[in-house]
């Protein structure tokens, strides 16, 4: 009986030795453990300025300053003028973009404004070529080249792909970094949305500050570099070239909405200026 019993007890031991685990260490649980974090859109990097690039400053509109009361805060300026150049840059992929349907946090700002739906834009760069890519003055004018065409990083842009490239598969190339950037357009306005908030508003936001308290901020290349490091300059710049490649013309209640938009940005800045250079992205053939 007296072995019987030791066996069974030694059974027992052996089973749970068997099953013991030793306490997981801080830093394998560390390892496994992944926060969910904002993922920011990332602006594009800024085409080359042509050296024979010269600024004014422009007296404001006067129908711009009437106009501010219209758009309220600037985190809704900042929202609605984001949203309208995500509306147009989803005319311009050629993948299916999503819809904002859905939008807690800017609500009535969005419901007052009627929706206008944008025909799809057919993009023509058959004029392009090998030469271009290494001329600073159409370089200057093209900042669809400087897209990433990765989700995460600034690079590789689409001029270090198509480089590369036979120039038949240019075109896709250049299609594939406008999808890419309206998709990311479109995460960030999800997070307005549900958040009220993003890392590029708040960026905006700081950066307007500092103008306004700023003495110094006036037109030159090393301000507007500045300016197209925020989401809203860098789009103003990137529509500025795509309407020059579209075939045919866009709505007129469309381009109005925009400038609307634009101007009033532009106000808020004091960066009224900035429209000599897309003025610039428009002409350079």
């Amino acid at each position: 009986m007296k072995n019987i019993l030791l066996i069974l007890c030694f059974g027992i031991l052996i089973s749970c030795s068997s099953n013991y685990k030793r306490p997981e260490a801080l830093s394998a649980k560390m390892k496994r453990f992944s926060p969910i974090e904002e993922k920011v859109n990332l602006v594009p990097s800024s085409a080359p300025l042509s050296e024979t690039m010269k600024f004014s400053r422009s007296p404001a509109s006067v129908n711009i300053k009437r106009n501010k009361k219209k758009f309220g805060s600037t985190k809704t300026l900042y929202f609605l003028a984001l949203f309208d150049q995500f509306q147009t840059l989803k005319s311009y992929s050629h993948l299916k973009m999503p819809n904002i349907e859905i939008c807690p946090h800017f609500h009535n700002p969005l419901l007052k404004r009627k929706r206008v739906i944008q025909r799809k834009g057919r993009l023509n760069y058959s004029f392009l070529k090998k030469s271009h890519l290494n001329d600073d003055r159409f370089l200057s004018s093209t900042p669809e080249l400087y897209l990433p065409i990765t989700e995460k990083k600034k690079n590789p842009k689409v001029i270090d792909i198509i480089k590369k490239q036979e120039k038949n598969s240019w075109n896709n190339t250049i299609q594939k970094g406008i999808s890419f950037h309206t998709l990311k357009t479109h995460r960030e306005l999800k997070q307005l949305c549900n958040k009220g908030k993003s890392t590029n508003y708040y960026n905006f936001q700081n950066l307007m500050t500092f103008i306004r308290r700023s003495k110094n901020f006036s037109p030159s290349k090393k301000n507007l570099k500045v300016l197209l490091k925020t989401t809203l300059f860098s789009n103003m710049a990137l529509i500025s070239s795509l309407r020059k490649k579209h075939r045919s013309r866009g709505l007129a209640s469309v381009i109005k909405r925009e400038k609307e938009l634009k101007g009033q940005v532009l106000f808020r800045m004091k960066a009224d200026w900035v429209e000599e250079y897309f003025k610039q992205i428009k002409n350079v053939k």
